[in-house]
């Protein structure tokens, strides 16, 4: 998985097969477990023609307001020029 902003990016699955949707969208169907298939998008594998830039996030503005909350209930600092 080469789509940072897929759930599953940074793993590896075995390939079962290359398909195409009715809609014309390709897919690839990966052996997520010994018994669970997957299919995920061409353009979010190593497989596809055209990557997508990796400078797009799928972050949205309470997935970030959760995660500044859990930062301080952990008692994390989020200074500028500071680190998470």
């Amino acid at each position: 998985m080469v789509d940072p902003a897929h759930p599953l990016y940074g793993r590896r699955f075995p390939l079962i097969s290359l398909s195409h949707s009715p809609r014309g969208s390709r897919q690839v169907l990966v052996a997520f477990q010994k018994d669970i298939l997957v299919r995920i998008p061409v353009c979010a594998t190593s497989l596809c023609a055209d990557p997508l830039p990796l400078t797009n996030t799928k972050l949205s503005f309470d997935a970030v307001s959760e995660l500044l909350d859990l930062a301080k209930q952990l008692g994390i600092s989020l200074k500028k020029g500071g680190a998470i």
